[in-house]
């Protein structure tokens, strides 16, 4: 009987606390989320702009190659209020791979008659290989991880210097829209709206 008492006055004890702080059954953002990314849209190459012909998109080097594989972006949110938000390496590197393979093909097509092989090509474009100019891709337009704090109230969630309208449920968060944008769009997410989200930690 003692044994019930005791396990009853902790219960009482525990749903005391979770009323004070008004937390406990809450769905918060805090943990770890993934949503995968298309390419095309990543790079501003989809095929819906590519097939304007405008002088913005037939300037874009990466327009209507069709890439396969997506790239998968986490963001982690912390109880004190910090956030992380990276690219999966693997990924992106695999799509660099492929957007490095279409542009060479693109300026041997372009060569039209000419006889000089792929090696030659990239000899003309300053590299030795195909590696080091993945390389020098990754290098040029390489996503930096984004950090810094963040606030989630009443259905908007502050990410730095950019507020974003959200859906927030247990096991998805939506970024629906951009309300705030930074001074730069400090996580370069706006081309990317609206993003879903599922936890992974």
């Amino acid at each position: 009987m003692k044994k019930i008492i005791a396990v009853l006055l902790v219960c009482v004890m525990l749903a005391s606390v979770c009323f004070a702080f008004s937390s406990c059954g809450k769905t918060t953002v805090v943990g770890k989320w993934q949503t995968k990314i298309d390419p095309q849209k990543f790079f501003g190459a989809s095929s819906e702009e590519s097939s304007d012909e405008t002088e913005e998109t037939s300037d874009n080097p990466l327009a209507g190659i069709e890439f396969t594989g997506d790239i998968k972006l986490y963001i982690e949110f912390t109880d004190d209020g910090k956030y992380t938000a990276s690219l999966d390496q693997d990924d992106y590197k695999n799509v660099i791979s492929q957007a490095a393979d279409a542009l060479v093909e693109g300026l041997v097509a372009s060569l039209g008659g000419s006889d000089m092989s792929v090696d030659e090509v990239l000899q003309l474009m300053g590299v030795d290989s195909k590696e080091e100019f993945v390389a020098q891709m990754l290098e040029d337009d390489g996503f930096e991880d984004k950090s810094g704090e963040y606030k989630y109230s009443d259905g908007e969630l502050k990410l730095g210097e950019d507020t974003f309208k959200v859906d927030l449920a247990k096991k998805t968060l939506v970024l629906k829209e951009i309300v705030d944008p930074g001074e730069e769009d400090d996580n370069g997410f706006a081309d990317l709206l609206p993003m879903t989200f599922d936890r992974i930690g």
